[in-house]
């Protein structure tokens, strides 16, 4: 089964309605980029989808069954 192509050369281009990349620290979005993976490789990161106050949300690919998805990574504070 295949779930399309991507490429991960495709990157965000950051513009005044983004966060802002100060965010990107401890207490805050958690740092991402292309290639990133978690859980021993299994998932890769491809390329970010959006963002809100409280998470970023990326494109990311399983590598163990080739499976496209998204993953939403949560803002983290003690004062929320």
């Amino acid at each position: 089964m295949s779930h399309g192509s991507y490429s991960s050369q495709s990157a965000s281009i950051m513009t005044e309605d983004e966060e802002d990349w100060e965010d990107y620290v401890k207490g805050g979005y958690h740092p991402v980029k292309i290639g990133d993976s978690f859980s021993d490789g299994r998932y890769v990161v491809v390329r970010k989808l959006g963002w809100g106050h409280f998470s970023t949300v990326w494109l990311a690919k399983d590598t163990k069954y080739n499976f496209i998805f998204s993953i939403s990574l949560i803002w983290f504070s003690s004062f929320f």
